[in-house]
């Protein structure tokens, strides 16, 4: 929880974590330092559940506006916010979400109205919600854009809420190496530029590790609380 309290967002984040409540039909759920048995609906052994910061590793997550593609390399830091009890999931703080290495029609891309909620509910549906702390939507703003031969800086709105569905990242013997989580958005442009298209689509794999002073640790899951 450090960086909540650092940035004084605590109490603001515990109202807007309301919203969650009472809402799901998933049961407790936790990040978890192995695939149990029965996996995303299994229980996480004891010992193994780890109640932390988080950080998602994505190599490439895909912005297609109008008839281009840009492709960047992507990461985000979440604080973890506790768990939100039965029938709701483990609430977590999106702080940093960073896009670099761009290349196609927008050579940079940068996160809108940090920070993020993110509710990841494993039972029985096994998803993640993305949902405005406080700041206003989630958005991207593409930056240095070419699109119809045209120079644009393009702000675009994810859906609120956004479903991130849970998967598995596997090996080349189909053995899991970490849980994942699988954003696939529609955009909707946020009214900066009027010659910016309307709308857009936003893809990306983000592998889930334990942070370590903003470096990551080991691969994480997520599944039921023992």
């Amino acid at each position: 929880m450090r960086f909540i309290k650092m940035l004084g967002l605590a109490g603001v984040t515990a109202l807007a974590a309301m919203a969650f409540v009472g809402a799901g039909t998933a049961s407790a759920d936790s990040a978890c330092l192995v695939d149990p048995p029965g996996g995303a609906q299994g229980e996480c052994p004891p010992g193994a559940i780890w109640n932390g910061p988080i950080i998602g590793l994505s190599q490439e997550a895909v912005f297609k506006i109008d008839n281009t593609i840009t492709k960047c390399k992507s990461e985000f830091l979440a604080d973890y916010n506790g768990n939100e009890g039965p029938h709701v999931g483990v609430l977590y703080l999106i702080l940093t979400l960073n896009f670099t290495q761009c290349v196609g029609a927008c050579p940079n891309a940068f996160a809108e109205h940090l920070p993020y909620l993110l509710l990841a509910s494993m039972t029985p549906n096994q998803h993640a919600i993305l949902k405005p702390d406080f700041n206003g939507p989630p958005s991207v703003l593409l930056a240095n854009c070419l699109i119809l031969g045209i120079p644009l800086n393009c702000l675009y709105n994810l859906p609120n809420p956004s479903l991130l569905n849970y998967l598995l990242e596997l090996n080349s013997q189909f053995l899991p190496l970490a849980g994942a989580l699988r954003a696939n958005l529609p955009l909707t442009w946020a009214g900066d530029g009027m010659l910016c298209p309307a709308t857009g689509n936003f893809e990306a794999t983000y592998l889930i590790y334990k942070d370590l002073n903003q470096v990551e640790g080991a691969e994480l899951f997520f599944t039921a609380l023992p």
